[in-house]
């Protein structure tokens, strides 16, 4: 396996593991980063793409029970709370 592939295969497992942490209950990314130990700034990144694809969204605003600052989002991937007719499993 060269650099380039386990680069990849890396990005794709935080990616499942940040995908499944957001997939049990919403969470703000501060919880998914202390519950999956990825770096928040990879959170942050998972968090864009998943946007992208319509696989992530803002269930409420609140605050975080980790960092106790107020206004920060709590996110899902749960497809109850997706809106309807965007979810789709993640490697689709």
């Amino acid at each position: 396996m060269n650099h380039s592939e386990g680069k990849t295969i890396h990005f794709f497992d935080e990616l499942q593991r940040v995908y499944d942490a957001f997939l049990t209950n919403p969470k703000t990314m501060r919880q998914v980063e202390v519950e999956t130990s990825v770096r928040r700034d990879h959170i942050t990144r998972y968090v864009a793409f998943l946007k992208k694809q319509n696989k992530i969204t803002l269930v409420k605003k609140g605050i975080c029970p980790v960092s106790k600052i107020n206004g920060v989002q709590f996110l899902s991937t749960n497809p109850t709370v997706l809106p309807e007719n965007k979810f789709q499993s993640l490697f689709d």
